[in-house]
């Protein structure tokens, strides 16, 4: 404080060799003098910073006089105001400031070495000050040891941070940052001890913000977070860098395919489904949620029009699930080459419609085939499928009316002589249509106990249906097949033929006797509706589960 001493007697000596150095005074009416710098006036109040550093305002009535003085003269009574309280540094700036303002040669000399002299305090008070600081950090920083050494943490922690205020070297830094980075492992490992291993995570969370290359820390977050279950990003996060530098984390892959399951986000679950599912272990684990996920990239595959990765998702669906449903993998393939075909590509048309009954999908053939024949009435492969249809629905007639199933056989007669304008085909139908109509009048008088007769054989045909649906569910029928190779009866066609009879059975029922509808009644209705929406699954390429279908019968 020497440098502060002298300081001050310079100033008082500059006073008195300065007379009229003061700046402007104010004296009010009660006869104080307020000295300093007027900053402001108005016709009704003046404002006056004085040496003590304060801002006053008086009204006019309460002010006897005012002497102002030069703009040097009040920054230089301010700055010696400031050093009589010790402030030096806004001292230095009111030196500053009169130099500033022109003062005369003698006064200029004596502002300017007390200008010098406010600044050598300034740096002595910043030398003492860093002195006591580096003082205070030492000691700070041996309490911290001392407190690792005790084992309390939390206390070592608080000692390092407050050292760290204290602007230490780099030196100093580095040797609190290693501190810091021991405290905080020690503190999460005596966390994950104790089993609480959210705080440990959070405590190394802020480890890593210290020292990011902390073996032991990174070592203690895996084994924590690999143990943890995936309810957070940060976790999942951490998975998925474990599994990105060791893929062979089947566990891992796994998991994180569980994860994004959950959360149906089959973009990123299938890939470690895959991976896990390499394994046998893995592959019990994880292969539903397989199947949802391949099944899910089918689906939005077939909805993109992308048929090509539908069809390869769903043959690697097959390769994996053998019991899947194969006859959906010529679905995809048709709708595949459907798509590729050009509208006025109606010979291309007509090969996959050709295809499509060859393979039992009627329906398909027929949409293919009137397409074509709306475009080209005269097409020649149309015309002769459009034949093919006629003659099988007069075989289909003939069948049941060989097998004395009157009303079905009146039924299909009607209807081929609607639908198809072949005369051979059409007066063939009239006279077994005939032949049924008379025998019909002969044998059935009773509309009610005919219309019995054909609700039980809708039964007969639907439990027929459910057999063959059953055993193609067991795997007693279960080839591999493509879809233009198969010839012949499968499962499938069995099922799809007498679901059809017995659909034409109940309606012929309910047509005969609709009081047959009700439930209470037998429930035709029910089992009708229920028929269609079976048969319309299998010849779209899906399955009917075992307890949905024909469970009503």
């Amino acid at each position: 404080m020497t440098v502060c001493r002298s300081l001050s007697v310079c100033v008082l000596a500059a006073c008195l060799l300065a007379p009229g150095a003061w700046g402007d005074v104010v004296t009010l009416t009660t006869g104080s003098r307020i000295e300093g710098r007027i900053t402001r006036q108005t016709s009704t109040n003046i404002t006056i910073e004085t040496t003590g550093g304060m801002i006053l305002t008086f009204t006019r009535d309460r002010i006897a006089s005012i002497e102002e003085a030069d703009e040097w003269q009040n920054r230089l009574t301010l700055g010696e105001g400031y050093v009589r309280q010790g402030d030096y540094q806004r001292a230095a700036e009111q030196f500053e400031q009169a130099l500033q303002h022109d003062p005369p040669e003698a006064q200029r000399l004596a502002i300017e070495e007390r200008l010098e002299q406010a600044q050598a305090a300034i740096t002595q008070m910043v030398t003492e000050t860093r002195q006591r600081e580096m003082q205070t950090l030492d000691e700070l920083v041996s309490r911290a040891r001392q407190e690792l050494r005790r084992g309390d943490h939390a206390a070592a922690l608080e000692s390092l941070e407050e050292a760290e205020r204290l602007n230490p070297t780099a030196d100093r830094g580095e040797e609190i940052t290693r501190l810091r980075a021991q405290a905080l492992y020690a503190q999460a490992y005596s966390l994950h001890d104790r089993l609480d291993q959210t705080g440990a995570l959070a405590v190394l969370e802020e480890l890593r913000e210290v020292d990011p290359n902390h073996q032991d820390g990174l070592n203690l977050y895996r084994r924590i977070i690999e143990s943890q279950p995936l309810d957070s990003a940060e976790t999942v996060a951490e998975i998925e860098q474990i599994v990105a530098n060791n893929p062979g984390r089947l566990d891992m892959q796994a998991r994180l395919g569980e994860y994004y399951s959950r959360r149906q986000d089959w973009d990123r679950a299938l890939p470690h489904l895959q991976a896990a599912a390499a394994s046998e272990l893995y592959f019990t684990q994880v292969r539903s949620r397989l199947r949802q996920a391949m099944l899910a990239q089918v689906s939005r595959a077939t909805q993109s029009g992308d048929f090509d990765a539908a069809i390869e998702m769903y043959d690697e669906l097959l390769q994996r699930f053998p019991d899947e449903d194969e006859n959906y993998l010529n679905v995809l393939i048709y709708h595949r080459e459907r798509s590729r075909l050009a509208e006025d590509d109606l010979d291309g048309r007509m090969a996959l419609a050709q295809q499509c009954l060859d393979n039992g999908y009627d329906n398909w053939a027929r949409e293919l085939m009137n397409g074509t024949l709306e475009r080209d009435p005269n097409h020649p492969a149309a015309l002769a499928m459009h034949r093919r249809f006629a003659e099988d629905a007069l075989a289909a007639a003939m069948q049941d009316f060989n097998a004395e199933n009157y009303a079905l056989a009146m039924m299909q007669f009607q209807n081929l002589i609607e639908q198809y304008n072949y005369a051979d085909l059409i007066e063939q139908a009239q006279l077994r249509l005939a032949d049924v109509q008379r025998i019909m009048r002969e044998r059935q008088r009773n509309r009610a106990e005919q219309a019995q007769q054909l609700a039980a054989q809708g039964d007969e045909y639907a439990a027929i249906a459910r057999q063959n649906l059953a055993a193609w569910q067991e795997g007693e029928y279960n080839p591999r097949q493509n879809f233009v190779a198969v010839r012949g009866m499968t499962r499938r066609d069995t099922v799809v033929r007498y679901l059809r009879r017995a659909i034409s059975c109940y309606e012929a029922a309910l047509e005969l006797d609709s009081s047959l509808g009700p439930l209470e009644n037998g429930g035709l209705n029910v089992k009708l509706a229920d028929a269609r929406s079976d048969l319309s699954l299998l010849e779209n390429g899906r399955f009917p589960t075992r307890e949905r279908a024909f469970s009503r019968n």
